[in-house]
């Protein structure tokens, strides 16, 4: 499973930075980030069949899941820190993050991640079952 954690982690790095250029030139709104995760998902999903010509079973679909999800948190914040780093000034980001409780960003963390829970199960699902009918029609 770590071979799709890593075409994950690279599909998803790839589909933020188009994302984060397209949206800063055509002024899109946040759901860019959904999206994203949507596409290197179901890119991995498609690559999953296309290797076993089968979708995944439950314990495999768990480990895409979770281990998705954490190269996900992990991509988004090494991305995220290098934009604050390169086009930011640090001490304003320390005072900003200060100035919101604790527990909203824990709720905050929560929810997003819950979503993007639903969009992995989703994708090595029901994605992988349309993928699954076209390598095996």
């Amino acid at each position: 499973m770590g071979k799709y954690t890593l075409i994950f982690a690279v599909a998803y790095a790839v589909a933020i930075i188009i994302a984060a250029v397209t949206t800063e030139l055509l002024n899109l709104n946040a759901l860019t980030n959904i999206v994203t995760l949507m596409a290197a998902s179901f890119f991995v999903s498609a690559r999953f069949v296309s290797d076993n010509q089968r979708v995944p079973t439950k314990q495999e679909k768990r480990v895409l899941v979770w281990s998705s999800l954490a190269a996900a948190l992990v991509v988004s914040g090494v991305l995220t820190l290098a934009y604050l780093l390169l086009f930011s000034h640090g001490g304003e980001l320390i005072l900003a993050i200060k100035s919101v409780p604790f527990l909203f960003w824990v709720f905050g963390l929560v929810i997003a991640s819950g979503i993007s829970l639903l969009i992995l199960y989703m994708s090595y699902s029901w994605f992988a079952g349309i993928c699954a009918k076209k390598y095996t029609a």
